[in-house]
């Protein structure tokens, strides 16, 4: 990703996705991208319910799953109802978290988003499209 924060947010933020290197892009897993276990400094989010997502104050001993995903993102599409399963199957026992990123496939009818109330709406959309019975949070516009 560019150093300069001007080409980060137009690298993160595109209005139509290119083939490369936005799809191709991001299919790659880097030796130096995080894994199963990594300690990672999680950002404040917003959730849908009106709520922050506020680290670590909001965590418990439980495992935390965090999916990324967006409203146009094909794979998100077909992975919910699976990602809703798990969540009755080890809710208890695992913290699930959808965050709500970039959209995967912006368009005429679902555009990305140009400030972080029409990103939460998106949020706030995927969570009733699909019934997520657990947090759904965005990331802030430039991700």
């Amino acid at each position: 990703m560019p150093a300069d924060p001007q080409s980060a947010a137009a690298f993160y933020r595109y209005d139509h996705p290119r083939f490369y290197p936005d799809i191709l892009n991001d299919m790659v897993v880097r030796k130096t991208d995080l894994g199963p276990g990594d300690a990672v400094a999680l950002p404040d989010l917003a959730l849908v319910n009106g709520g922050r997502l506020v680290w670590p104050d909001t965590m418990d001993k439980r495992p935390l799953l965090l999916v990324f995903g967006s409203l146009t993102c094909p794979v998100t599409e077909s992975a919910a109802p699976g990602l809703v399963q798990l969540y009755r199957d080890f809710g208890g026992a695992v913290r699930f978290v959808l965050v709500n990123v970039r959209e995967a496939h912006p368009g005429a009818r679902i555009p990305q988003p140009k400030t972080a109330a029409a990103k939460l709406a998106n949020a706030s959309d995927l969570k009733a499209r699909h019934r997520i019975p657990f947090d759904v949070a965005a990331d802030d516009i430039d991700g």
